[in-house]
């Protein structure tokens, strides 16, 4: 960017989260980012618990601009990011989620790499806050470990495909905005991942900012967990029919998996050497597992991430891989819909 302080455009998309939509809104206010250099706007996708009157009072009392748009009936969280560029003047488009609370050094941490006119797109890190439940914070812990996401969500030097930002917590260049057009409104999840891919193909450069990372509140539990993972998985199929690049041999890991485990646990009853081989990776996996647990450990300073973890990496795995095959199977059947809930707020 020319510009050394460009002006910058947050779009923060909302649904029935009035409480943790006006902690963010209050959070924002502590950035170090200069107040006259960058707006707040709110899109409000059909919300019934009074977020229009809450923004309405807190609009003349924040030190920046908010601006926030509404629809009637609930169109999705692409289509609310869409009209919050619409709205924008921002030469760069920065995208949070209502339940995201942000340090004061986070803007300016994930604005670095536009220094170089061949970035389009950067993304950070979201992570659990110190009074969110044990629960999520395994699960935070799932998302930005190798073992769980395979470096995909923390932009790792060793990871199993391209790294693309993630919605909580990404910027995009307007200009790119302006050559590729906005989120796939038929996507989610996965319509960030679509987006950076075709801020890719244009020849922009994606990169990941370390240093920026949003606390995220995820009130998540075992159920919303899985359902998520099963989506992913899902979405990794509907994504590769649309870009046939997007779709690389790490994505298909868990998938892979799975068929290898079914296959060995099927010739073990005839075979000796097929039990053989099975134990032996299964004894593999478990090692693996005990390792992730003692690594969440230490990262995490609780001694129950030594038994959750290493139960709730094998679910992960295994909702992703049965996701994945499912939509595997509708794409060969001829199926062209997207699983039920796919298009909903995930948590």
């Amino acid at each position: 960017m020319n510009d050394k302080i460009p002006r910058v455009s947050i779009i923060i998309p909302t649904r029935n989260r009035m409480d943790s939509l006006r902690e963010s809104l209050l959070s924002l206010t502590y950035l170090d980012y200069p107040k006259n250099k960058y707006e707040v706007i709110v899109i409000d996708d059909g919300s019934s618990d009074g977020t229009q009157e809450v923004l309405a009072k807190m609009g003349n009392s924040l030190p920046y601009p908010l601006q926030y748009g509404r629809f009637k009936e609930k169109e999705g969280i692409s289509a609310a990011r869409n009209l919050g560029m619409q709205m924008a003047k921002g030469q760069i488009f920065v995208f949070t989620d209502d339940d995201c609370l942000f340090e004061k050094g986070w803007l300016s941490r994930l604005l670095e790499p536009f220094v170089s006119n061949k970035v389009g797109a950067v993304g950070g890190l979201d992570q659990a806050p110190e009074e969110a439940t044990f629960f999520s914070k395994c699960v935070g812990y799932l998302f930005t470990s190798f073992i769980g996401t395979g470096g995909l969500r923390g932009g790792d030097m060793l990871r199993v495909g391209r790294y693309y930002p993630k919605g909580c917590n990404m910027a995009v260049l307007r200009e790119a905005i302006d050559k590729v057009g906005g989120f796939d409104e038929h996507l989610g999840p996965g319509e960030e991942i679509e987006l950076g891919y075709r801020i890719e193909k244009e020849g922009y450069q994606i990169r990941f900012a370390p240093r920026a990372f949003v606390w995220h509140k995820r009130k998540t539990t075992l159920k919303a967990f899985l359902q998520k993972m099963f989506k992913i998985g899902y979405t990794r199929v509907v994504l590769a029919r649309k870009h046939r690049g997007l779709l690389q041999i790490g994505h298909m890991i868990p998938f892979i998996g799975i068929l290898i485990a079914f296959s060995l646990i099927t010739l073990s009853l005839i075979s000796p050497n097929a039990l053989k081989v099975l134990l032996f990776m299964a004894s593999g996996y478990l090692l693996i597992l005990l390792a992730s647990g003692v690594q969440a450990l230490f990262r995490m300073k609780d001694i129950r991430a030594l038994f959750i973890i290493p139960l709730l990496i094998p679910l992960h795995h295994s909702t992703h891989g049965i996701g994945f095959l499912v939509a595997g199977v509708k794409h060969i059947l001829g199926f062209r819909g997207k699983p039920k809930g796919s298009g909903d707020w995930l948590v």
